[in-house]
């Protein structure tokens, strides 16, 4: 969604929400920051990334290919003469998601569309709808290594708490959910509109994982984009901020803490004009291999 700004044509400033957040609650921040920032003369272009990454897993092409892998995975359990507990569990697990695979992929799409424009207050629709699409989602999980994504959690192999998993997230061959979907729902954004400052917005612990890895694929593809991260999450978790050196200029350049509306106009303007951070306030940045942290202006 675009908005034109009158007072900085050269400043493009894009706005991204990251998977995992509820998909049934959109979150109103950004928008109402897009608001505030064309008010004050900025272009802006949002990206609501956690419901195009639901949009993007739910397609039937996108299962019926996860669905390939799981038959594969379940073939050679079949095939094996002793399965250990863990993997008695996993056999049952496969089993049971690829007895209505079929009912699934066929339906998901029709389930999507009466959850948006149809009778949503159809109880026995919703109730089947919504079964379809934990089922999906369950499909989606059990194709990925010790991953699992509803409605309304996401969690992986790594913990968003440790740092090392972070990275390790992020850094990791093996296929990932989040490394595969990612960088499909990016590209073809900033291939279109390139922003000079990329705001990522996380308000929830099971975002943590999911924006370092955006972030870090951003930053590999689009060097020159200014990446900050900031929200609820962000102000908490930079309370110790020096552990996150490892993550400037990889995963972001800088954060911002408490209130962004004023702070990201001012980094756009600095940004633009080509001038110091330090008054900035709110801001957090690695500067001469330091982090600099500048004064908090915080709520009243």
């Amino acid at each position: 969604m675009f908005g034109k700004g009158w007072g900085f044509p050269d400043m493009k400033i894009g706005l991204i929400f990251p998977p995992q957040w509820c998909p049934t609650h959109p979150y109103l921040s950004n928008p109402s920051l897009a608001a505030f920032l064309i008010e004050n003369g900025f272009e802006v272009n949002q990206k609501d990334l956690n419901i195009e990454f639901y949009s993007y897993v739910l397609r039937p092409e996108f299962l019926q290919e996860r669905a390939q892998i799981i038959t594969q995975r379940f073939k050679e359990l079949d095939t094996a003469e002793y399965l250990p507990p863990e993997l008695q569990t996993e056999y049952m697990n496969l089993f049971d998601v690829l007895s209505d695979h079929q009912i699934v992929c066929s339906q998901i799409s029709k389930a999507l569309l009466e959850m948006r424009i149809g009778d949503f207050y159809n109880f026995k629709s919703l109730k089947k709808n919504l079964w379809l699409l934990e089922r999906a989602l369950k499909l989606v999980s059990l194709s990925y290594e010790k991953t699992e994504i509803t409605l309304t959690s996401f969690s992986s192999q790594y913990s968003e708490y440790s740092l090392s998993d972070i990275q390790n997230a992020i850094s990791g061959e093996q296929e990932d959910l989040m490394k595969s979907v990612l960088p499909a729902l990016l590209q073809p954004w900033l291939d279109t509109f390139t922003p000079t400052l990329l705001g990522i917005s996380v308000t929830g612990v099971s975002q943590i994982i999911p924006a370092m890895i955006a972030g870090d694929w951003i930053k590999q593809k689009y060097p020159n984009i200014h990446i900050v991260v900031g929200g609820s999450i962000i102000t908490r978790w930079a309370s110790d901020y020096n552990q996150l050196a490892p993550l400037f200029h990889k995963c972001f350049d800088s954060l911002i803490v408490f209130e962004g509306e004023r702070p990201l106009a001012m980094l756009a303007r600095a940004l633009e004009n080509n001038e110091s951070f330090k008054t900035v306030p709110n801001l957090i940045y690695s500067e001469d291999n330091s982090i600099s942290v500048n004064s908090v202006e915080k709520p009243l």
